[in-house]
């Protein structure tokens, strides 16, 4: 008897075995079948925004991360024209914290009252604008400081009088440098065979003195691809600086449709899609053509710079 008790005992605990495996089972499907869901809900949304970033129209697919130029980090701007001494907040607030402001002007006016000038015996402007004062105001309001500066050194021919205003300029920058401000573009560079090797020095120069900012040199499309001697007269200026800027200020909006607009200015950026991706250059337009920056962010174009000139 004892043993027939046993033998049941043993047959029902089988039984029992039995249905929790099978218990087991039923659940390790409906696990495999949840995350088999969750992955095609995970991937669908990855594809989707994929498929957006190709409707959305964007064309190229440019590298705009930053960058190292010997100790300085070069960044990718967006930066609106701003009036040194404005109020900036309202520019921060709505999310246009890069901001464009000239230091001196193709007249040689300067935007500020600058030690520099009233050292070399130049009048200075009575504004009470002091950039220390103006640059830190705009880092507290989370601001990034894109300040241009125009060189009219070249202009002059007689070679020792040159070699004064390129020092002026030059100390122009270094003052705005030690004033806090983030970035120096120079504009007004005619870059030619007979004085790249000038201009290639100068730039150099104005590059030390810039200090931690990153300084740029705006240029002409058609320098971006002139050769000298099986040397880009770009990539010589290029190696003297931080960074490369494309003027693009001459760029007319008609009054024919958008869409023919927006087809000029694709075969534009089209045409120096090289020199975008090997010199990472900015885009820099006037305050007179400034509406195809939405354009030029549609193609791509992540790195764009407004002046007033």
């Amino acid at each position: 008897m004892s043993r027939f008790r046993r033998s049941v005992r043993y047959t029902r605990r089988r039984k029992f075995d039995n249905s929790s495996s099978k218990i087991v089972a039923i659940f390790a499907v409906i696990a495999v079948v949840l995350v088999c869901l969750i992955l095609s809900v995970v991937i669908g949304i990855a594809l989707g925004k994929k498929a957006e970033q190709y409707k959305s129209g964007r064309k190229y697919r440019f590298d705009y991360e930053p960058y190292s130029s010997g100790e300085k980090t070069v960044k990718a701007v967006d930066a609106f024209y701003y009036v040194l001494g404005a109020d900036a907040r309202g520019y921060v607030r709505s999310g246009e914290g890069d901001l464009s402001f000239c230091l001196r002007d193709a007249k040689g006016v300067l935007s500020f009252d600058s030690a520099t000038a009233a050292n070399v015996g130049i009048a200075k402007n009575e504004l009470g604008l002091h950039l220390t004062e103006e640059i830190e105001y705009l880092h507290k309001l989370g601001g990034y400081a894109c300040a241009y500066i125009c060189s009219t050194a070249f202009e002059c021919e007689d070679e020792y009088l040159r070699e004064i205003y390129k020092a002026y300029e030059i100390a122009l920058i270094s003052e705005a440098a030690d004033a806090g401000v983030d970035d120096i573009l120079v504009v007004g560079l005619k870059v030619n065979a007979d004085n790249i090797s000038e201009i290639e020095k100068y730039v150099s120069d104005a590059s030390r003195a810039a200090g931690n900012a990153p300084l740029g040199v705006l240029v002409s499309r058609e320098i971006i691809s002139a050769v000298d001697d099986g040397v880009y007269l770009a990539g010589r200026v290029r190696s003297a600086c931080d960074y490369l800027a494309l003027d693009l200020r001459a760029f007319e909006v008609t009054e024919e449709s958008e869409e023919s607009n927006s087809s000029t200015l694709e075969a534009l950026v089209d045409s120096v899609k090289y020199y975008v991706e090997a010199y990472g250059l900015r885009m820099v337009l006037s305050r007179e053509n400034s509406e195809i920056r939405s354009e030029l962010i549609e193609l791509g174009v992540g790195n764009i710079q407004i002046i007033a000139e």
